[in-house]
């Protein structure tokens, strides 16, 4: 893949990844699921923070598909939190 593609890939991911931040914490996700809402806030907050740490460690070694894999797990926690919880 070249390098201009995959660093565009891993921006487009980085956007994604603030934008399913911002998903999971509206006013009507956090009402309709009272129950696991505390428990789902603490781990969004550790693998979004986590994954973000990891693939910036791993943008500065230059290791581009170990940072897309770290950014495509707050992705995929995303999607099973619309699969259970919507």
């Amino acid at each position: 893949m070249p390098f201009v593609a995959q660093i565009s890939f891993i921006i487009v991911l980085s956007l994604l990844n603030i934008l399913a931040y911002i998903w999971t914490f509206p006013n009507s996700f956090a009402t309709q699921n009272k129950d696991f809402y505390d428990i789902i806030s603490i781990f969004n907050d550790f693998i979004f923070i986590s994954c973000v740490l990891s693939s910036i460690s791993s943008l500065r070694k230059a290791k581009f598909q170990t940072a897309t894999f770290f950014l495509s797990i707050p992705l995929i926690y995303t999607v099973i939190l619309i699969l259970n919880f919507r």
